[in-house]
C-alpha cells in the first residue's frame, strides 16, 4: 500500500517509512479526511491508516505534505486508489498523487 505503479498495478517502486512527514487529505470542500502520519509514502503515492473508511468521498483530493524546517508545504491533487479493512487501526487506504502543481492561493 499504496499501489505506485504508473497505471495503478502493483509495482516495486520504493515506499519509504517518514515520521518527519504530516499529511493532510482534503475533500474539494476543505472538508479534513485524514490528518497525521502517512503509513508510507513513495513518488507516486501515499497511504494511511484510519479508524474511519472512505465511503463514497470525494473523486479527487487535495494532499498537503509538510515537514519540519521546510516552510512551504507540498501539495498535490490526488485520489483514493485503494481502501480495505485493516486488524489494529480500522481501514487502510492509498492515495494515487495525479498533479503535483502548487496550489493557486485563493483556489482550491
Amino acid at each position: 500500500m499504496p499501489r505506485c505503479g504508473p497505471t495503478g498495478n502493483v509495482a516495486r517502486a520504493l515506499r519509504t517509512l517518514r515520521p518527519d512527514v504530516t499529511v493532510e487529505v482534503q475533500s474539494p470542500d476543505r472538508r479534513a479526511l485524514f490528518e497525521g502520519l502517512p503509513r508510507n509514502i513513495c513518488a507516486r503515492g501515499v497511504g494511511f491508516a484510519s479508524e474511519h473508511p472512505f465511503n463514497d468521498g470525494p473523486e479527487n483530493l487535495w494532499v498537503t505534505f509538510r515537514q519540519p524546517g521546510v516552510a512551504r508545504p507540498i501539495e498535490a491533487l490526488g485520489r483514493v486508489a485503494l481502501q480495505g479493512p485493516e486488524a489494529t487501526v480500522g481501514n487502510v487506504w492509498g492515495c494515487e498523487l495525479l498533479d503535483m502543481s502548487p496550489r493557486v492561493p485563493g483556489n482550491r
